[in-house]
């Protein structure tokens, strides 16, 4: 596989998490119909999260593939994940970019070289 193609495939699914990312997180309330109560670990803090002892949690939609999303106990802990992931995305985003400029100057120099 051609490596800027590799590079595009890449920028397109950082896109494509910028997007979904856009959408925030979302604040959900526990079901407290249900018989058995249920539970999760925080994504940050790795604090147990339980329906039956509080009334709502964050969730941060990255992209499709995770389905349910991450969870999170409370939006301080959702708003440092939601942060840090954005940051990383976009300087992810912006070396790709930079290195798709320079593999693009190798390109035309070696271009340039074989037709003289």
């Amino acid at each position: 596989m051609d490596l800027d193609y590799q590079m595009m495939t890449e920028l397109t699914a950082i896109e494509l998490n910028l997007e979904e990312l856009k959408v925030g997180y979302k604040k959900k309330y526990f079901r407290k119909d249900l018989i058995k109560a249920w539970s999760f670990k925080c994504h940050r803090c790795d604090k147990k999260v339980s329906s039956n002892e509080a009334d709502e949690y964050f969730n941060v939609y990255v992209s499709w593939i995770e389905g349910l999303g991450t969870r999170f106990c409370s939006k301080d802990c959702s708003d440092i994940f939601y942060n840090e992931l954005l940051n990383e995305l976009l300087a992810r985003r912006d070396q790709l970019i930079k290195h798709r400029e320079l593999l693009g100057k190798f390109y035309s120099e070696a271009e340039q070289k074989f037709l003289r």
